[in-house]
């Protein structure tokens, strides 16, 4: 009864996920990520997994703490030393909960998800996402969390969709940026006389 609990956790973890992967903003992505985080360590606690539960447990208040310096815009200063600090409560959390080899290996993709999260916006946490997916694969599968298995795989491709929306997005904003688009601003400098490389054109013609 107690392992098939541990499963419904890990569905409802899937949900929040696959809604954090696909947003465009990185609070959201946090926020959601928060909460995915919560019923991970659920799906763990069940498990008797003590090491990735207190690995979980400082992902979760390193993002809550991410998520308010991203509301109030503070320096990227704080994001690093946020993210340092948790890197240390890491390995402490190992050492004093090591039982055995295996958890090198959420230790491991939780270290990679903390990289991710010392970049500003959203598209290298969503690269990260696919590399700590797959070891989370690997160890769910020497656990024998079957179930939890299945919905990584669930959680591999939506990351997948997520980073591809992601790139389309980057790539559509550096498409806008390329063309000669006559925007209010320019059309106020042409009456105002100010020179612009667009308006400059535009003037001539006249």
């Amino acid at each position: 009864m107690i392992f098939w609990l541990s499963q419904i956790f890990f569905v409802f973890a899937l949900i929040n996920y696959l809604t954090a992967v696909s947003q465009k903003k990185k609070i959201f992505v946090m926020i959601f990520f928060t909460i995915t985080n919560v019923f991970f360590g659920l799906h763990y606690l069940f498990l008797d997994k003590y090491s990735t539960l207190f690995l979980l447990s400082n992902e979760t208040a390193l993002l809550i703490v991410l998520a308010i310096l991203e509301k109030y815009k503070c320096s990227h200063k704080y994001t690093l030393l946020a993210c340092f600090i948790v890197f240390c409560l890491h390995i402490v959390a190992i050492v004093v909960t090591w039982t055995e080899a295996l958890s090198l290996l959420p230790l491991s993709a939780s270290m990679v998800f903390l990289f991710s999260l010392c970049f500003k916006g959203v598209l290298m946490t969503k690269i990260c996402t696919l590399i700590t997916n797959t070891i989370y694969i690997t160890y769910l599968s020497l656990i024998g969390s079957y179930v939890a298995i299945a919905c990584q795989c669930v959680l591999l491709i939506g990351a997948v969709i997520g980073l591809v929306t992601t790139l389309k997005d980057i790539q559509t904003k550096k498409h806008i940026a390329q063309k000669d688009i006559i925007t209010p601003t320019i059309l106020k400098r042409a009456k105002i006389g100010v020179s612009h490389p667009k308006t400059e054109f535009t003037l001539s013609a006249n």
